[in-house]
């Protein structure tokens, strides 16, 4: 991810200087690095630490289920000696004898109850009940003088029909159901089973009464992180005790019901009383019931969370020590290209006299050194460079007017000699008299640069001389603005034009065409137009020559060798704002644009 984001860096920075550059890049690797590391690190020590919580409760879990199994076999088998009690078992079948004989149920029946009511303080009650005979014998702490006695009994004979034959049956806790001498406002659950005589015959029902309280204690001096909560739930879902003491006997929580589901043991994380929590759960397999812990996440991770405030604090310290360190080397390895840079505009100002301080012999030294030397190079180049350049512009231009001379003189020659081979004698001498005319012009006395009406006469000269050849095939016209006949325009710029459109337009057609040469003063210059509704240009053609002309490239046209001179001789003379335009349209016509500047204020070109 680092190496992603420093790479996008230099694109992003790029026009920002070289000092800003090494600092950001710097200073983002070194944050990114510090950023990067702290989020690893965290991540590790918060996967530990939930681990290690996760594990702890899960161990406590371990240890409370038990003691939960240790206390609930305990209740059994006191349910088992009692069922095997002798006593017990040779008294109850001759319950008809002794039922109501309250000396007899004093001195022999209660004592053996209230000794296994009293032989563990989990038990609040024993109870033996036959609703068939209604048999009723209580433990101590069944109060017989209250006011509900007799609903309470009832109560009882019925869990002896629902239960019956069923085994050892253990019934949620639920708040006492009589008027309990030891703990009349607690809770209870119930251990429910048969008793029988030697014979194997059905004597009556054994109802234990188990405080709850007994259970939540196993709980309650277990060191865990603040708001932890401990449940136990049974198979169908309802609290048989857990820290929140309203929830007890009563269905338990969707979240609850979710972690009982979810098989024998195991942990997840889910929404508890609106904090994400922790739920451990485990499950006793001898009654059927699942224990639960629940821890908030905030809660089990408090040391955590100090830890990482202090660790925010000392990576903050080093992000500001990083960035000062950043801002200090791109300070110092700049400092010296500041300084080049600062005398470089200089010499951009057009200071060619500055020098560099050289204080060291690396990398900025030697190009100090080297810029120096570059330097004293240039001043000994520039006279050189502009007497030079000089010359060879004017060397240029007179080259390139060379080559439109003798090319116009063969196309001429070809004239003369169809007209002699004709005999037409007359128009030997009208074209030889215009050739002459055409050639003073274009000498113009060793001038490169002409008026606009000698252009215009030069170029009208050339077609009089190919009319003389081609009679009717086509016609030509002028339409001159007189305003711009004595502006100045380098010579021989417009015959090619006009030989072209004969040539390349006007010629290869089946019929006559029309070639008008136009001109006007447009803005700040002037222009110079040549149209003939000649065969036209094709859009691919059109488009690249336009684009090869506004490149100032050079473009081989075929037979048009005067096109490219003229465009080339105008760029050079008089900058890459100026040429030629082509506008066509196939099978209609081309119309070719020359863009000159105009005099200022009467006098000489810009």
């Amino acid at each position: 991810m680092i190496s992603r984001i420093v790479g996008r860096l230099p694109a992003a920075l790029r026009g920002s200087s070289l000092y800003f550059r090494i600092f950001v890049i710097t200073a983002t690797v070194m944050v990114l690095t510090l950023i990067v590391s702290l989020i690893y690190s965290l991540k590790i020590f918060s996967d530990t630490m939930e681990n290690k919580a996760k594990q702890e409760l899960n161990n406590i879990l371990e240890q409370t289920n038990k003691l939960i199994d240790q206390r609930i076999g305990m209740y059994v088998n006191t349910s088992q000696l009692i069922f095997n009690d002798p006593t017990i078992l040779s008294l109850l079948p001759l319950s008809d004898q002794w039922q109501g004989d309250e000396t007899f149920l004093d001195n022999e029946i209660k004592p053996v109850i209230n000794k296994y009511a009293l032989s563990d303080p989990g038990i609040l009650s024993v109870i033996l009940v036959n609703s068939r005979t209604k048999q009723f014998l209580p433990s101590a702490d069944f109060d017989y003088y209250s006011s509900g006695v007799t609903d309470y009994i009832d109560e009882y004979y019925k869990y002896a029909e629902e239960f019956f034959t069923r085994g050892i049956v253990w019934i949620p806790t639920h708040p006492i159901d009589y008027d309990s001498v030891k703990d009349p406002s607690g809770n209870v659950l119930k251990l429910v089973r048969d008793l029988y005589d030697v014979n194997v015959n059905y004597s009556s029902t054994l109802v234990i009464n188990v405080r709850e309280q007994t259970l939540y204690e196993l709980f309650d001096n277990i060191h865990t992180p603040a708001n932890t909560e401990f449940y136990v739930l049974d198979q169908t879902g309802n609290v048989i005790t857990g820290t929140d003491r309203k929830a007890v006997g009563h269905p338990a929580e969707e979240a609850l019901l979710a972690a009982a589901s979810k098989g024998k043991d195991g942990s997840f994380n889910a929404d508890y009383k609106g904090n994400s929590s922790l739920f451990v759960f485990h499950s006793l397999d001898d009654v059927g019931w699942t224990t639960i812990g629940i821890v908030p996440v905030d809660e089990m991770l408090k040391d955590k969370n100090r830890i990482v405030k202090g660790v925010r604090l000392v990576v903050l310290g080093l992000l500001f020590v990083s960035v000062l360190a950043a801002w200090l080397l791109a300070f110092s390895i700049t400092k010296p290209i500041r300084k080049l840079t600062t005398k470089m505009q200089q010499v951009k100002g057009g200071n060619l006299e500055v020098q560099m301080d050289i204080h060291s012999k690396d990398e900025i030294g030697l190009l100090s050194l080297t810029f120096n030397k570059m330097i004293s190079r240039i001043n000994e180049l520039m006279s050189q460079l502009k007497e030079s350049h000089q010359k060879e512009r004017e060397s240029e231009i007179k080259a390139l007017q060379a080559n439109i001379n003798p090319h116009f003189l063969y196309n001429t020659l070809e004239s003369v000699i169809w007209l002699a081979e004709s005999r037409d004698y007359d128009g030997v001498t009208h074209i030889i008299s215009r050739l002459g005319r055409y050639y003073r012009l274009s000498l113009s006395r060793g001038m490169d640069i002409v008026r606009v009406r000698d252009e215009l006469a030069h170029a009208e000269n050339y077609l009089s001389i190919v009319k003389m050849r081609y009679g009717e095939k086509f016609r030509y016209e002028f339409d001159v603005d007189p305003d711009i006949y004595d502006e100045p325009c380098l010579k021989l710029i417009l015959q090619p034009l006009v030989e072209n459109s004969l040539h390349h337009g006007i010629f290869p057609k089946d019929h006559d065409g029309i070639v008008t040469v136009m001109g006007k003063r447009v803005g700040d210059g002037i222009q110079i137009i040549v149209i003939d509704d000649g065969i036209g240009i094709t859009r691919e053609r059109l488009d690249e020559i336009n684009d090869y002309f506004r490149m100032g490239r050079s473009l081989e046209l075929s037979d048009s060798y005067g096109i490219k001179n003229v465009n080339e001789r105008i760029r050079l003379k008089y900058g890459g704002d100026y040429g030629l335009y082509f506008e066509s349209e196939e099978g209609v016509g081309t119309k070719v644009v020359i863009k000159l500047p105009a005099r200022k204020n009467g006098g000489e070109h810009p």
